[in-house]
């Protein structure tokens, strides 16, 4: 949970939402700020989907995307659309491809939901940890992104992977990791993850002779050790080293402060 603004979208302060309401830390921070609340989830249930839909002018298609979202993720889930693209390989009159996303509204989510819904700070949104990883990945590719790319940042709930197809969010998932300063461990995980999610994202026209880019986000002590499990092109960045390259003026010394 962060609590406050600025202009680089770093909050004043934060804390984690671990247990039932209320968290000693997270009273600490209330306590100090009443400025806007923005809760960033890193559930390990998200869900991300494409779904084709026709070229329509913008209200209709707004119209069009709530309904779908309320037909694949019923309530009590949260769900929003990620972004949109034109149809792969159809002509400019095709249909375009939105990626649909999810947080399940399970018991724990909405325990913290409804005790946030209640403090006199104004709620600014949720936002998800694979779409703020999909955004990082796509800025530090810079102009010439691959057609594939593979994100990873290691936060207290786990590796969170995201994977993007010409720049659109097709799959995210959370990894478990024992022991986050087990470089090799981290490494394996990432290049595991990469195989295990080839068969899902044939789908969606992933071949071997694909064009992939990996960025990793790791502490400094596992990058080494989980540098010799990773593509030799890959980006593999410490927290404060991709907060400088991100123009992010606050340090970030772990993943979920970057996110």
């Amino acid at each position: 949970l962060f609590v406050g603004e600025d202009t680089q979208r770093m909050p004043q302060r934060s804390a984690a939402l671990t247990g039932q309401p209320v968290a000693p830390a997270l009273v600490t921070v209330l306590d100090v700020l009443v400025g806007p609340l923005i809760l960033q989830a890193d559930d390990a249930a998200q869900e991300l989907r494409l779904d084709d839909l026709p070229r329509l002018g913008l209200p209709d298609r707004r119209r069009l995307l709530r309904r779908r979202l309320r037909h694949y993720f019923p309530a009590p889930a949260l769900s929003t659309c990620l972004g949109t693209r034109a149809t792969p390989g159809d002509a400019p009159e095709g249909g375009i491809q939105a990626c649909l996303a999810q947080l399940p509204g399970h018991a724990g989510t909405l325990d913290w939901l409804r005790w946030l819904d209640a403090l006199p700070n104004p709620p600014q949104g949720v936002v998800l940890s694979s779409d703020l990883l999909a955004a990082m990945v796509r800025k530090l590719a810079g102009k010439n992104p691959a057609v594939w790319m593979h994100g990873f940042i290691l936060t207290p709930a786990g590796l969170r992977q995201i994977s993007l197809h010409r720049g659109l969010p097709v799959l995210t998932r959370l990894i478990a990791c024992p022991d986050p300063e087990d470089g090799a461990a981290l490494g394996h995980a990432i290049l595991r993850a990469q195989h295990e999610s080839q068969h899902y994202l044939a789908r969606y026209g992933w071949r071997h002779d694909a064009e992939v880019q990996v960025t990793a986000m790791l502490p400094s002590s596992a990058c080494e050790a989980a540098r010799a499990f990773l593509p030799d092109n890959a980006l593999l960045l410490t927290p404060p080293e991709a907060a400088a390259r991100l123009g992010l003026r606050q340090t970030c010394t772990g993943g979920a402060e970057l996110l």
